[in-house]
């Protein structure tokens, strides 16, 4: 589901661009890198990988499913939860 997600994002990077994207796992840093690397996302400043060893953010969330998608406005404020991804019609128009 993650793939899919992100090979969507990628589809809309042009529109994507200003928005800081953080992609975070409990996967083992050679699944994150494997990830990171079959998606080149060097390629994308504004995508951040990370890990999640603790599992924090899903407990923090109540994460059933994943991809989890939360949005957040440009001063920082909660806007909207997304609990088994979202499309890209659905996300664009509210990150402008």
């Amino acid at each position: 589901h993650c793939k899919h997600e992100m090979s969507e994002m990628i589809k809309s990077m042009d529109q994507l661009k200003d928005v800081n994207l953080v992609w975070a796992s409990f996967k083992s840093l050679p699944e994150i890198k494997a990830f990171y690397t079959k998606f080149e996302l060097n390629k994308y400043p504004n995508i951040f990988i990370g890990r999640d060893p603790e599992f924090l953010l899903p407990s923090f969330y109540r994460v059933k499913f994943t991809p989890f998608v939360a949005i957040y406005d440009k001063q920082g404020l909660f806007m909207q939860a997304f609990e088994q991804g979202v499309e890209m019609p659905i996300l664009l128009p509210l990150l402008k």
